[in-house]
């Protein structure tokens, strides 16, 4: 994980593997964001697991948005997590929730909202990060 100045010219690859396919066809693709010069440090602005209702979810997305309009130059990064028996439309569902729920109603641009899909955790939870526009340079936007 790439988290701030200390990671400075790291380079982040991700790599997705399709199973199923067909013998003979290619299963595999990698993007790699190039180099990360941040000059700031990520901060860990939230972190909730699934035991957290519905209502309460939307009183912490609020809290981002207010966080946004303090300084709207910063990006928010959610990384999701899906628990071991979450289905992948569960996972695509609380992304499109939160992503709607901020750009939607609470009117943020949707460049300042990244989703992050980390794939099976221990527990199904969502992190949150708010990302200094200079420490995001070289991230793919979502």
């Amino acid at each position: 994980m790439i988290t701030g100045a200390a990671d400075a010219e790291k380079r982040l690859t991700a790599t997705v593997r399709v199973l199923g396919l067909p013998k003979g066809c290619p299963d595999t693709a990698s993007f790699e964001a190039g180099e990360v010069h941040p000059t700031g440090d990520l901060v860990m602005f939230d972190e909730y697991d699934a035991s957290l209702t519905a209502k309460g979810e939307l009183e912490r997305l609020d809290l981002v948005a207010a966080e946004w309009k303090n300084d709207p130059t910063h990006y928010f990064y959610f990384i999701l997590y899906r628990g071991p028996k979450e289905t992948h439309a569960s996972e695509r569902s609380r992304a499109k929730r939160i992503k709607d729920h901020l750009t939607i109603k609470r009117r943020m641009p949707s460049d300042k909202v990244v989703i992050v899909n980390a794939g099976v955790g221990p527990r199904r939870s969502t992190h949150v990060y708010r990302v200094p526009p200079d420490a995001r340079r070289d991230f793919p936007s979502n």
